[in-house]
């Protein structure tokens, strides 16, 4: 099917612009595992933040600046943690692999590990077999699994809080 150029106007295309962490974050690293299967060819373009302390003192982490650009920008797309409904901001359903289920992106979906680009933090202990863990390694990480916690971690920003599920495998692992 062909067309005359005169007979339709003309067509103006607008650049996407690209927002993202920059390469000193897991979640950088993670997308690139995920999405370009560990390749590490970037958009030359991207515009790329990392944690600030503003002049007032407070912190203006990369997730929240991501966001805030994207909603001032109407060409931008970008990869982020997830930071819940926003003004200006819609999230992206997106699928494992071709012919796969579209999941939307949302607090639960993120949590519960069905969105496909969910991060997973971990934490590693050294611990010889047959011996007990260090008893405050284990009340530190029973700390950090407590609600208060799980109240810091929401307090950081920079992690979503653990579902109540994950919380009890968590604590059995402990005793």
């Amino acid at each position: 099917m062909a067309a005359s150029a005169a007979s339709h106007k003309s067509t103006s295309f607008k650049p996407i612009h690209v927002y993202g962490f920059n390469l000193r974050y897991n979640t950088a690293t993670d997308f690139a595992d995920k999405v370009m299967q560990g390749g590490d060819k970037w958009n030359e373009n991207l515009h790329a933040y990392a944690h600030i302390v503003q002049p007032n003192g407070k912190r203006y982490i990369e997730a929240e600046q991501i966001t805030d650009a994207v909603a001032r920008d109407p060409y931008a797309i970008a990869y982020n943690r997830f930071r819940g409904d926003r003004p200006g901001v819609r999230r992206l359903a997106v699928a494992e692999n071709e012919g796969a289920q579209y999941v939307e992106h949302t607090l639960t979906t993120v949590q519960n590990r069905t969105y496909p680009l969910h991060n997973q933090a971990y934490f590693y202990t050294n611990v010889k077999p047959g011996t007990p863990m260090d008893p405050m390694v284990k009340e530190f990480l029973r700390f950090v699994l407590s609600q208060e916690g799980q109240d810091e971690v929401v307090r950081d920003g920079r992690y979503l809080p653990l579902t109540a599920e994950v919380v009890r495998e968590q604590l059995k692992k402990l005793d």
